[in-house]
């Protein structure tokens, strides 16, 4: 068992909405629905309503508490006024309380969650709660059986629960045969074990495999307690009922067991008679119920007076009562202890609430000294069969049995309770040696599984380091072909840009020579029309003439004259017009030519650019290589590092004692973490790459620089993948190391962890000689305790069958 951990009860305040009967009583007087609690943040505060001369309500605050935790449950169609915390819900509480619980239990810590308050406050409601709201304890249950499906392979784990209440002072078996309890009952006896603590002997255990079968014994021990009908709560609570729940867990690479119990405790209700109205066996219960409460709160006040004062300790009045002697371990003693303290917000019950809180305040101050409940086989069978030999001892010579509690009697009792516990001790022994063999053959496996394991992972990494050399080849000539082609690529673009130089020029030639065709064709046409208007002109004066000619003889000559001077101007403009039409079919055929030269420069074009693109796609190609090859190297390398970090975890349990090769070892994971996180980067890059090379093909121009880019990452990438070898082959030498140090560290030291324990005169077996040194010098402590094998096969639990049952009886109390 590990040294202790000083740790605080945690206290808890949950008010519950207004009863149907809190309602009444405020319409019967009435008076305002006024609540008289107030929550903000961990702050409680206590309110009183009053009245002024005129009438009108004043609030007053009349006390304030500091808590871990403050619970407001209140509907919105209840709140009096706006409240500063949210409305919380049952898992709110269970978060806070029953999963912090769970969490210690797991760690090998006892816990104990108890709910403590006025009757009808919603203590019930809290720890069961309903069927389709389901409470503290039901949750916890289920969450429970989540994670024992989740527990690493090696730990075998076993549930156990027991289900009792404390009536009128006196322990009843809630899971005891009713006949048998209704007949000559014996109630269970309270014990106190030197190292277990104090424990209620002879109760019925259920071994559980599922939350549905615990759940259904839980509601079937819920529906045999005491309840009856008082004013205040038409099912009030007659006993304060415990849950027990006692986890197993035990590893075979270890030959270590954590025993953990989880005590879920639902406290009767404080009430006050003449409210509650109660008479007969009513107000005897009450009477008990209400004792067992004020030796609770003088147990609360004694450890804290002796956490304040300096000298000797006064001791507390645990044995006064059977609540305060069961919970002994959970005030002060070896537990984490969670306190949930109901309230009632109606201004009727303002006393009972106050007590409530102020005692509720009191127990934030109980310091527990919690330990981790680990120990090693041998050293528990030691301890067994020393108390065993010391009991018959006692029973030969007639002594009482020290350090049992709820003794009493003659001696044939006593030699009677002594050959009982005889034979409970050498049946637990018993249970303690098969559980022990069959951890030492679990233990024996997983040796086996580790050699095969770790021979698949060196002939894993051979292949996989022949495979990145050869890839590293392969990089070399696709880089040595990238830059043949970037090289290709840049005198294509330089002849491109040549050829897109020389048809611009061609262009503007071209438009030169267009708008000077226009010119001469504009002046073309322009010339005639004018020789036809001056046709047309002469036609009319020729006919004119031809009239005239009969009697105009003397104007003939001028006018053979003028047609002459015609006829001059026809052949000119006949000349003109044939010299237009040879520049003309001139320009025509410098435009063909140009037309040529320019479809040539296109064709020469459209092949650079064929050829641009065909180097385009080959780049492509030898990306998507590139990027397949990286994705299998990512491969390789996740699988690298899951087997590395298998293996990592084998040399841990195999050398847990070693704190310095512990470090390395998450030294190596972090590398691993590290290398990992730069190939998902060049992985990144890789992508990006790959994306502009798709896009090369629509622009030849940006083609230099993506190349340029591509050859940068090229270098990174080798760069890194040669890093990432070196690094690899280092760590292997490492883990190779390693290994030779377990292998080392099993073969050298002597051990007594299997079979019989090791004394002078009893020799060790064969399997504990091999193991013995993978006993740690800190085995107890937490830290050592959360390291798991990865190849350790955990037994699968059987699903025994049951009856379906829902757990909880108890509603908010109306």
């Amino acid at each position: 068992m590990s040294e202790g951990e000083s740790v605080n009860v945690k206290v808890m305040v949950r008010v519950r909405p207004f009863s149907s009967r809190e309602i009444k009583l405020s319409q019967k007087r009435k008076e305002r629905l006024n609540c008289a609690v107030r929550m903000r943040g961990n702050t409680c505060v206590v309110l009183e309503h009053t009245l002024d001369d005129q009438g009108f309500t004043i609030e007053k605050e009349r006390e304030a508490f500091g808590f871990d935790n403050c619970f407001w449950s209140i509907p919105l169609e209840q709140e009096t006024e706006a409240s500063g915390n949210p409305f919380a819900t049952q898992r709110d509480v269970y978060v806070e309380s029953g999963k912090v619980a769970l969490d210690a239990a797991f760690q090998g810590f006892n816990t104990c969650i108890f709910a403590y308050g006025q009757t009808g406050s919603g203590k019930t409601h809290s720890m069961l709660g309903s069927d389709s709201d389901p409470g503290v304890s039901p949750r916890l249950v289920d969450e429970l059986f989540e994670r024992l499906a989740k527990q690493p392979k090696g730990t075998k784990c076993k549930v156990e629960c027991m289900f009792f209440e404390i009536y009128n002072e006196k322990v009843r078996d809630l899971f005891a045969d009713r006949k048998k309890r209704n007949q000559d009952y014996e109630p269970p006896r309270i014990r106190q074990h030197p190292t277990k603590g104090v424990f209620v002997e002879g109760l019925k255990r259920h071994e559980v495999t599922d939350a549905k079968t615990t759940k259904a014994h839980m509601e079937d021990g819920t529906n045999e307690r005491s309840v009856a009908a008082t004013k205040m709560n038409a099912t009030s609570s007659r006993s304060h009922a415990v849950f027990q729940i006692q986890l197993t867990q035990m590893d075979a690479m270890k030959g270590t067991q954590k025993v953990s119990t989880i005590n879920l405790v639902d406290l009767a209700g404080s009430e006050k008679v003449k409210q509650s109205e109660v008479t007969g066996d009513a107000f005897a219960e009450a009477r008990n119920i209400n004792q067992s409460l004020s030796t609770l709160r003088r147990v609360i006040d004694t450890l804290i007076e002796n956490s304040e004062r300096k000298g000797r300790p006064k001791p507390p009045p645990f044995r006064e009562s059977v609540l305060t002697y069961l919970l002994s371990d959970s005030l002060g003693g070896n537990s984490k202890t969670m306190m949930i303290s109901a309230i009632s917000p109606h201004e009727s019950n303002i006393e009972d609430t106050l007590n409530t809180l102020r005692y509720a305040q009191r127990a934030k101050a109980i310091v527990c000294n919690a330990k981790v409940n680990e120990e090693r086989n041998a050293e528990l069978m030691d301890a067994m069969k020393d108390e065993l030999l010391e009991l018959r001892r006692k029973l030969a010579s007639g002594e009482a049995v020290e350090g049992y509690g709820g003794g009493g009697g003659g001696g044939g009792e006593m030699t009677e309770e002594i050959r009982q516990q005889i034979e409970e001790r050498e049946a637990e022994l018993q249970r303690i040696e098969q559980e022990n063999a069959e951890m030492e053959r679990a233990k024996v496996e997983m040796e086996e599984k580790l050699q095969e394991a770790a021979a698949t992972v060196s002939t894993q990494k051979r292949e996989r380091f022949a495979a990145a050399f050869r890839n590293a080849f392969l990089i070399a000539q696709d880089k040595k072909r990238i830059e043949a082609s970037s090289k290709e690529l840049e005198e294509a673009k330089r002849q491109s840009d040549r050829l897109d130089r020389a048809l611009a020029e061609s262009k503007a030639i071209i438009e030169t020579k267009e708008r000077e065709l226009q010119q001469l064709e504009d002046k073309a046409a322009a010339e005639a029309e004018v020789a036809a208007r001056d046709r047309a002109h002469a036609a009319e004066e020729i006919a004119t003439l031809q009239r005239a000619n009969r009697g105009l003889s003397d104007d003939k000559a001028a006018l053979q004259k003028r047609i002459d001077e015609m006829h001059g101007a026809m052949e000119r403009m006949d000349e003109l017009k044939v010299q237009t039409e040879g520049r003309l079919r001139e320009m025509q055929d410098d435009m063909l030519a140009m037309s040529r030269k320019v479809e040539q420069i296109a064709a020469e074009k459209g092949a650079v650019v064929e050829k641009l693109e065909a180097e385009a796609r080959e780049a492509a190609q030898t990306i998507d290589e590139l990027h397949r090859r990286k994705s299998k190297y990512k491969t390789e390398n996740a699988a690298s590092v899951a087997e590395s970090t298998g293996l990592r975890r084998a040399v841990e349990e195999a050398n847990k004692d070693r704190e310095q090769l512990l470090a390395t070892v998450k030294a190596q994971q972090q590398l691993l973490n590290e290398r990992s996180s730069l190939i998902d980067q060049l992985y990144d890059q890789m992508r990006e790459h790959d994306e502009t090379a798709k896009k090369a093909s629509a622009r030849a121009e940006g083609k230099a620089d993506e190349v340029r880019i591509l050859m940068e990452s090229l270098r990174e990438y080798e760069a890194a993948a040669g890093k990432w070898m070196a690094e690899h082959t280092q760590q292997e030498r490492e883990l190779q190391q390693l290994r030779m140090y377990a292998d080392g560290n099993r073969v050298a030291r002597p051990s007594t962890a299997g079979g019989t324990p090791a004394r002078p005169t009893t020799s060790a077996s064969p399997h504990s000689a091999r193991y013995s040194n993978l006993t740690p010098r800190r085995a107890q402590s937490p830290s050592a305790s959360s390291v798991r094998s990865p190849f350790v096969r955990q037994p699968s639990i059987q699903q025994h069958g049951a009856t379906p049952a829902t757990p909880g009886r108890a509603r908010w109390s109306t």
